[in-house]
């Protein structure tokens, strides 16, 4: 199985789904704490599933990051006469 994306992950899977689990079961807390503990465990639920898409994405950026600066510096070297 080729990973294309983060959303490929088994880990980035079972997080998301947690996370919605968290947040049916969140509904049912008292209406005092609706502003304060849910929307604080609703907040930190999510992050766990954006963390590992932002992780990814910071992953493929860097690879591709070393490929920009040779082009640029073969560019520059070449735009200088300097070949």
């Amino acid at each position: 199985m080729q990973i294309n994306s983060a959303k490929d992950l088994d880990v980035y899977k079972k997080a998301y789904q947690l996370a919605m689990e968290i947040f049916v079961l969140s509904r049912g807390f008292p209406n005092d704490e609706k502003y304060a503990l849910s929307n604080q465990i609703r907040r930190s639920s999510r992050s766990v599933s954006m963390n590992l898409r932002e992780a990814w994405a910071k992953r493929r950026y860097d690879a591709h990051l070393g490929h920009w600066i040779l082009g640029l510096g073969y560019w520059i070297f070449r735009c200088n006469g300097l070949n």
